[in-house]
């Protein structure tokens, strides 16, 4: 056989095979089955009167029967002359992955041109979840269950994923998708809490209220909400109106339902009195005998506490939503024969007070100065210490809680001392006889000034008109103190010396305050008592020792003075004495 002739039959061969196989993936109309070919038929007829709604119905028909390139093609043209993009991308990708080397070259081409064209208009969602057989949704409209095979394609935008599993909380997220981007979502899952569902209401209308359980707000009634196994208080708040508490005890697998009954605001009035059993009047009303405990409605109110043979009290009182207020009010008895009226503003001892005192401070253990303890180390023939005096001002602020009251009490105080010391000129003292010489006379002035604080806790008890009281407390102060001393000896001469910038110590002090208060006017009362402050100067503030101090006289040669190291003061100081002062309040 000619090369020519085997050739010819081998391309001959060739193309039947092509043939052939292009007839097993695309066959025409009339090589497939009556079904495919009717519904064909009908789908090229509405697209050629453009309803195109027709025509993907029946392109969807014959696929079924008989699925093809060409029913494919069709499929994807449909949705893509409806604007279904995202539909109609999946179709021509789909399309191109899968029977692309079946399609003619003018299919292909218009298949691979509207998907480049689709591409630009979305993106791709990959969504994946911890937990199979979730559903996941995209812009309200279910795309699967997890795992999904392959990203979910979207248009690109905003677009909102949910994923929902029963016994499982609810996942939700927006994403952004950018044109021809992928994107990722990781949904972790988490199992719901054990315990049961509540629908709360609020009777009838009105305002709306705020739904709180265990006081934590979560959102305006009527609200379903989930609550763990257990007992848990339910209320409902508003401007104007409130509502409950009501307990409510939650079991598993619960479906309960609450309804709540709006009112007015409360609040708890809690009075007590002294002396107990006195008659009180709430707004006018009876409210029995002390102690008392109202709820009352929030705001003002006027309450009135009386007693046979004592002078009666009224006082307007504001209640606030949910507080409970303490008023203690101590009746005064009635003067013989006196016309008595109301006192609108009661002496008690809630609230706020403060005041100041005046006071004298006195130190009748002395102040533990050399001239008061150690006269033979200076060499003297003897020694008068002195009578340290002094005095300060006082103040404080605190709360009541009847009958206790916190405090902060500061102080600022100052005192003296005139110790001297005498030298005869011959022996002076057997410790350091040889600074005898001359005779003389030296007076000494330490002064001592400075001021601290401390926090006090301070009792009251009263009695008609007079309340007895008693503060103590520990804090903190700084003391400064300085010397002086003016020597004339028998000669008639002088000197004259000083520690001009002196010393200090700081300590902690000891506070304690007993006095009586007498009422004035109002909750003003005058106060006196005696007072105690103890504090520590160590083991001793002291003068530096000096070698350059003269006696001096005109026309005589100066003579050298002593001049030793002097404590100004050591070890406890006990300040006790008498005040006087206002005490303003609760």
């Amino acid at each position: 056989m000619p090369k020519w002739v085997r050739l010819a039959v081998a391309s001959f061969a060739l193309f039947v095979f092509v043939a052939a196989g292009s007839l097993a993936f695309a066959p025409p109309a009339w090589a497939q089955p009556a079904v495919a070919q009717k519904a064909l038929g009908e789908g090229d007829r509405a697209a050629r009167e453009n309803k195109w709604e027709d025509a993907l119905a029946a392109y969807k028909k014959a696929h079924e029967a008989s699925p093809s390139a060409a029913t494919e093609l069709r499929i994807a043209n449909a949705l893509y002359k409806l604007g279904r993009t995202v539909e109609a991308a999946d179709a021509y990708e789909a399309l191109v992955a899968t029977r692309g080397s079946s399609l003619l070259g003018g299919d292909k081409k218009l298949a691979k041109e509207r998907l480049e064209e689709l591409s630009g208009k979305t993106g791709t969602v990959a969504v994946r979840v911890s937990e199979s057989g979730a559903t996941i949704s995209v812009d309200g409209k279910p795309v699967g269950t997890s795992p999904l095979a392959k990203p979910i394609r979207v248009l690109f935008g905003a677009r909102k994923v949910l994923v929902t599993k029963e016994g499982f909380s609810p996942f939700e997220s927006t994403v952004e998708v950018a044109a021809k981007a992928a994107v990722s979502v990781d949904v972790d899952l988490k199992a719901k809490p054990k315990g049961g569902s509540v629908m709360i209401t609020v009777k009838g209308g009105g305002d709306p209220l705020t739904v709180f359980v265990d006081d934590k707000s979560f959102g305006p009634a009527p609200i379903k909400v989930v609550l763990p196994v257990g007992s848990h208080t339910i209320t409902a708040r508003g401007p104007s109106l409130v509502a409950g508490p009501t307990v409510l005890e939650v079991k598993e697998g619960d479906e309960a339902q609450v309804e709540l009954v709006p009112g007015p605001p409360v609040g708890t009035l809690e009075i007590r009195t002294d002396p107990e059993k006195s008659k009180i009047e709430i707004d006018g009303k009876d409210a029995g005998a002390s102690p008392v405990v109202r709820e009352l409605t929030a705001g003002e109110h006027t309450m009135t506490v009386s007693r046979d043979g004592y002078q009666p009290v009224t006082k307007k009182l504001t209640i606030e939503p949910g507080e409970v207020l303490v008023e203690t009010i101590s009746l005064r008895k009635k003067a013989a024969g006196a016309i008595v009226e109301k006192i609108e503003q009661p002496w008690s001892f809630n609230g706020l007070y403060g005041g100041f005192q005046l006071m004298g401070m006195f130190e009748p253990a002395g102040s533990g100065n050399t001239l008061e303890g150690s006269c033979a180390v200076t060499g003297a023939t003897s020694c008068d210490a002195g009578i340290p005096l002094g005095g300060g001002l006082g103040g404080f602020i605190g709360y009541a809680f009847a009958p206790l009251g916190l405090e902060l009490f500061l102080l600022g105080a100052g005192d003296v001392v005139q110790p001297t010391a005498s030298f005869d000129g011959k022996s002076g003292s057997e410790v350091n006889p040889l600074v005898a010489s001359p005779a003389r006379e030296e007076e000494f002035v330490i002064g001592r000034f400075g001021g601290g604080g401390a926090a006090r806790i301070r009792l009251l008890f009263p009695v008609d008109i007079v309340r007895f009281t008693g503060a103590i407390g520990a804090g903190v102060a700084y003391r400064h103190l300085l010397l002086g001393r003016d020597t004339v000896a028998d000669s008639g001469a002088t000197s004259s010396v000083g520690n001009k910038d002196g010393d200090g110590y700081v300590t902690g002090v000891l506070s304690v305050d007993l006095g009586a208060q007498v009422l004035l006017v109002g909750t003003t009362s005058l106060a006196l008592g005696a007072s105690l402050w103890l504090e520590h100067a160590g083991d001793g503030v002291t003068t530096p020792a000096r070698g350059d101090v003269y006696l001096t006289k005109d026309g005589v040669v100066p003579a050298p003075q002593a001049t030793p190291a002097y404590v100004m003061a050591s070890g406890t100081q006990v300040f006790i004495g008498p005040y006087v002062g206002m005490f303003f309040g609760p």
